[in-house]
């Protein structure tokens, strides 16, 4: 069961209306203090927009609320409760898509000795739990099936010590597969699970 997550907005435009999420916590308290406007995640990928002063229905209809997990633009399914408790959001995107990981394919990062910011799979045979527990730095494999029963091959950055956002970008990885360079295409989750990558190579085959 996951617990509750509190996703703390910010302001994406000089009107105020485009809302970006930062990195999660498991703390309102503490997320009330800093920021006034925030997401509750009871339920995975359903969000309730709420507000710490109190914002009129009318008012939060001119936000822009963006997706956790791939930045996108999300719909309201459900009307507000009262001006603390406004609308319930959910991505249209992340709801078609279906992903599973691959428990065999977790690859190790090895750091280029010339250049700390170029990293290289390794494959191997090695469980996560083994690999976590070992390197500072791996990708997981995720297959995503989207609305048409297509299969897309991603991967996830982990890493055993808290990045940035700005830390986690200045990474050059490697395509575990055909050795290209791989293109960030999902936010981070949080300090420890960070962008989600696609090969720009494999992804044409």
């Amino acid at each position: 069961m996951q617990d509750i997550r509190y996703h703390p907005l910010i302001d994406r435009n000089s009107e105020g209306t485009d809302k970006v999420p930062m990195f999660f916590s498991e703390n309102e308290t503490a997320v009330r203090k800093a920021h006034d406007l925030y997401l509750e995640e009871i339920v995975p990928k359903h969000y309730r927009l709420c507000s710490v002063s109190g914002t009129s229905s009318e008012s939060a209809k001119d936000f822009t609320i963006r997706c956790p997990y791939c930045g996108k633009a999300m719909i309201q399914i459900a009307n507000a409760r009262n001006t603390h408790r406004l609308g319930l959001y959910n991505c249209p995107d992340c709801r078609k898509m279906k992903v599973r990981k691959n428990p065999m394919s977790s690859y190790p990062l090895l750091t280029n000795k010339k250049d700390w910011r170029s990293l290289r799979p390794l494959r191997n045979l090695m469980s996560e739990e083994y690999i976590r527990s070992r390197y500072d730095l791996y990708l997981s494999t995720e297959y995503v099936k989207d609305e048409h029963n297509g299969v897309h091959r991603y991967y996830r950055l982990h890493a055993k010590e808290p990045h940035s956002i700005e830390m986690a970008l200045a990474y050059d990885i490697q395509c575990p597969c055909c050795g290209g360079k791989l293109k960030q295409v999902g936010r981070c989750n949080d300090y420890y699970t960070l962008g989600l990558y696609e090969c720009p190579v494999c992804d044409r085959k």
